[in-house]
């Protein structure tokens, strides 16, 4: 339970604007002590609050050997218009990609352009959980254009352990 407790205690310190909390948050997301979701939740109020202080921490999460790190950079990074969204999309990982883009996708409404023109670049991912969230966001532009790359990315889901890519082109 405590953890729990110091993770909402980190989200909650989100909801304060001020040198206090966002110093705090920074020292909790710069460390090493705790756990990841306390540094993570951290990391995204510091995104938040302040984007100079997310950009300063961010680089240590960008630059990690975990997966989740990557992925915790790429959702603070997310809140952020413009080029900063895409920051993590060529990542080593798919993990990391699917989680960057499924950010990205969680901040824009409706076909918004960039998002629908990586989604086309993405669907043709050799990973089905990449596949599967870009499928849902090009669902949002319903261009009968995108039919061919949908009807390929179904026939590349065959071989898949999991439908999820295959049903989300459908579904697009």
């Amino acid at each position: 339970p405590v953890n729990n407790v110091q993770v909402q205690a980190a989200d909650a310190l989100g909801e304060f604007p001020g040198q206090g909390a966002v110093a705090e948050l920074t020292r909790i997301a710069s460390g090493s002590r705790g756990t990841f979701a306390r540094r993570r939740t951290a990391l995204l109020s510091l995104a938040k609050l302040d984007s100079a202080a997310f950009s300063a921490t961010a680089p240590r999460y960008e630059g990690s050997n975990d997966w989740r790190e990557r992925a915790a950079a790429a959702e603070g990074w997310s809140r952020f218009a413009g080029a900063s969204r895409t920051r993590l999309l060529t990542d080593r990982d798919p993990r990391v990609i699917a989680a960057a883009f499924q950010a990205w996708a969680a901040q824009v409404e409706g076909p918004d352009p960039a998002l629908l023109d990586m989604s086309r670049k993405l669907l043709a991912s050799g990973d089905a959980g990449v596949r599967a969230a870009v499928a849902d966001a090009l669902s949002r532009g319903a261009d009968a254009s995108d039919i061919p790359i949908l009807v390929s990315a179904i026939k590349s889901a065959r071989s898949d352990s999991f439908p999820d890519a295959q049903l989300s082109a459908l579904g697009a």
